[in-house]
C-alpha cells in the first residue's frame, strides 16, 4: 500500500495552477449534468401525457447528454481525488489537500479565487473552522 500523500503549503500553491482549471472544467461539467437531467425530466414528463408523439429519440439524446455530463464530472473527480485532494464544494470550488501540523494530520483548506493556500483544519472540522497558517 503506498504511502498517503501529505502536502505542504508550498507543494498545494505549486499545483493550483493545474487545480483551477480542473475545478472550472468540473463546475462546467456539473451545469452541463444538471441542464441535461432536466431536459430527461422535461421529455419524460411530457411523454407521459403525451401518446400522440414518439420522443424516444429525443429522451435518447438527452439520457446520452446526462451520461456524458456524469462521466466527465466523474473523471475530474477522479483526476484530483487521485493527488489525495479532496473537492468539497463543486459550486463553491472548495478543496482540501492532506496536510500535517506538529506531527498531526490536518486539512490544507483552499477554495477557488484564493490566490493561495493560506489557511488549514482538523480533519474532524469544516471550512467554518479553517485559521489561518
Amino acid at each position: 500500500m503506498a504511502d498517503p500523500i501529505i502536502y505542504t503549503p508550498e507543494q498545494c500553491n505549486a499545483l493550483l495552477p493545474w487545480l483551477r482549471i480542473r475545478l472550472e472544467e468540473l463546475k462546467s461539467a456539473a451545469v452541463d449534468l444538471r441542464q441535461a437531467q432536466g431536459v430527461v425530466q422535461g421529455i419524460t414528463r411530457q411523454a407521459r401525457g403525451n401518446g400522440h408523439h414518439d420522443l424516444s429519440g429525443a429522451l435518447s439524446a438527452a439520457e446520452r447528454a446526462a451520461a456524458d455530463g456524469l462521466a466527465r464530472a466523474q473523471g475530474l473527480l477522479k483526476e484530483i481525488n487521485d493527488r489525495g485532494i479532496q473537492v468539497r464544494d463543486v459550486e463553491g470550488g472548495l478543496v482540501d489537500f492532506p496536510g500535517q501540523m506538529d506531527g498531526r494530520p490536518i486539512w490544507l483548506c483552499w477554495k477557488l479565487g484564493e490566490p493561495s493556500v493560506t489557511h488549514w483544519h482538523d480533519y474532524d472540522k469544516g471550512f467554518s473552522s479553517r485559521q489561518p497558517l
